[in-house]
């Protein structure tokens, strides 16, 4: 018999730990049908599973995939098994939300956990006690995402992206806390101990942006808030560390859909 724990709960997607308590005896059984789709990240012990005539022995490099009306035999070679999963749930309404976003699904119940999955989902575990659920809800999505419809890369080793990971989340945040500076690759990648093209190579995988583009964004989300606030244009644009305004104005329609003078009314209006 299995223990859980909810460790976190959103609109339609939930996070599990499900472990085998050490005073149980554990019978598998002969057969188990999902009813959900989740993720499945072996955390610590042993687990293989089979599908069908297919096997595998579950590792940390890989993601076991649950979808509705999924059959599966779930085997242990301990009496008392020492597994434990970090379980990602989702309502399916969430999942054809991603999908009609990201496109069709690969068909695969065991996949390498890849690259940008792996940071993904560290950066999942560094949030899921935080009391703003933004960032979770958002991750999840973005795990999903990557764990149904990504393809299949050279894989690091789970050292690896923990030491990228440092080091990407160190530049985001140096970004998101500086933006108004004028940042240069060589400057961010100095600043946390990489080669310039090999930062950039690396941040765009696990973040899934190159730098250039995670401090426009990071710019442009200043800017809508300090035109919510009031501020005008041209003191916005400077502030957030445009150089011209015009450039600032067609990158802002771009990312919004209107120009930030329209937007700075919009927002001002009454409901």
């Amino acid at each position: 018999m299995n223990a859980e724990s909810k460790i976190w709960a959103g609109a339609g997607v939930g996070i599990f730990r499900f472990w085998h308590p050490d005073y149980d005896e554990h019978i598998d059984p002969e057969e188990e049908r999902s009813e959900i789709t989740s993720l499945n990240f072996l955390e610590c012990g042993e687990f293989s599973i089979k599908i069908g005539r297919d096997a595998w022995n579950i590792d940390h490099s890989q993601c076991f995939i649950t979808r509705p009306g999924l059959v599966f035999r779930s085997r242990h070679r301990q009496e008392v098994p020492t597994d434990t999963f970090l379980s990602v749930q989702f309502d399916e309404s969430i999942v054809d939300e991603v999908l009609s976003v990201a496109g069709k699904p690969h068909a695969r119940s065991v996949v390498p956990v890849a690259n940008r999955a792996q940071y993904l989902l560290l950066r999942l575990k560094k949030h899921i006690k935080d009391p703003e659920t933004l960032a979770q809800d958002s991750l999840a999505r973005e795990l999903l995402t990557e764990t149904l419809t990504g393809a299949s890369r050279h894989q690091y080793s789970l050292r690896q992206v923990q030491w990228y990971a440092s080091r990407i989340d160190d530049a985001r945040a140096m970004l998101e806390t500086a933006y108004s500076r004028q940042h240069s690759l060589a400057g961010i990648a100095r600043s946390v101990g990489m080669a310039p093209y090999h930062f950039a190579h690396i941040f765009a995988e696990l973040a899934g942006v190159p730098p250039h583009r995670y401090l426009l964004q990071v710019r442009l989300e200043a800017a809508a808030r300090l035109l919510r606030e009031g501020t005008d244009v041209t003191t916005t644009c400077f502030e957030v560390g445009f150089n011209h305004l015009s450039h600032f104005t067609r990158m802002f329609r771009r990312e919004f859909g209107c120009s930030p003078s329209r937007f700075r009314i919009l927002k001002a209006l009454p409901y």
